[in-house]
């Protein structure tokens, strides 16, 4: 059938709206692949330091790696600004779940811009840590590395309140085909519970609950990393549905 300029306009709308939504998904996998790398690779954070050691170790630690950290850390902000436009993408196929700016897609979104801030945070902290630790104190040096590790870990909360929403949204959207499946729901609210004891790191100095314990930074790490990898397939999914489903209607009219 052929179109007149009205509809063949429409579609032409459509396709330059979900291209811009692609790229903005490919942002998540771009995000956690330069964060990890600076992080954990570029900088001598793999494992991260002992929250027990004293303030002439951790001091030592920065003096001694202070390029590698400082390189690293550049390496994770630019990385981390890549969050943005993912979490706009999410937010925007939430949005058709409702065909409005629901209160949960909001929500997602402005938890999405606080979590690149609260990343970005910390980043900024063990940067400053190994901008000139041969001139300080050693114990600011310690607090510095202090302050890093338990804003990364502690806050789960945020990224819980994201999952939550994320999850409800997907529970309310009862079309035929929707825009994440159900199971997508599930492991979000699951994974809100295993983030949970991010938020005890400020308790505990030792052990599983310590910002280098397995139930406080390596289980909500993987968590994260599965959600974000999950959502990035399911949202470019959803995506390409929406493309379909925009273009078919506007042919029809």
């Amino acid at each position: 059938m052929k179109l007149d300029g009205d509809s063949a306009g429409r579609i032409a709308a459509v396709r330059d709206d979900t291209d811009v939504q692609r790229w903005c998904t490919w942002c998540g996998p771009l995000m956690m692949a330069l964060a990890g790398l600076g992080i954990f690779v570029i900088a001598p954070f793999l494992p991260p330091p002992d929250p027990r050691a004293g303030a002439e170790a951790i001091s030592r630690l920065y003096i001694e790696d202070q390029n590698r950290i400082r390189i690293g850390m550049i390496v994770a902000l630019v990385g981390g600004a890549f969050a943005f436009p993912f979490f706009t993408a999410v937010s925007k196929q939430m949005r058709r779940i409702e065909n409005h700016w629901s209160s949960v897609a909001v929500i997602q979104l402005a938890s999405g811009l606080l979590v690149c801030l609260l990343f970005s945070y910390p980043c900024l902290l063990w940067g400053v840590a190994a901008f000139r630790p041969e001139q300080r104190s050693a114990e600011l040096t310690q607090l510095l590395n202090d302050l890093g590790w338990i804003v990364f870990v502690g806050f789960a909360m945020t990224v819980i309140v994201q999952f939550v929403v994320v999850g409800i949204a997907i529970f309310r959207d009862h079309r035929e085909i929707p825009v994440y499946p159900r199971w997508m729901g599930y492991y979000c609210l699951w994974g809100a519970v295993l983030l949970a004891p991010g938020n005890l790191v400020l308790a505990f100095r030792h052990g599983p609950l310590s910002w280098n314990g397995i139930f406080a930074l390596w289980i909500p790490l993987a968590v994260f990393g599965g959600w974000l990898v999950l959502m990035t397939y399911l949202t470019l999914k959803a995506i390409s549905l929406q493309e379909h489903d925009r273009g078919t209607a506007a042919g029809r009219t």
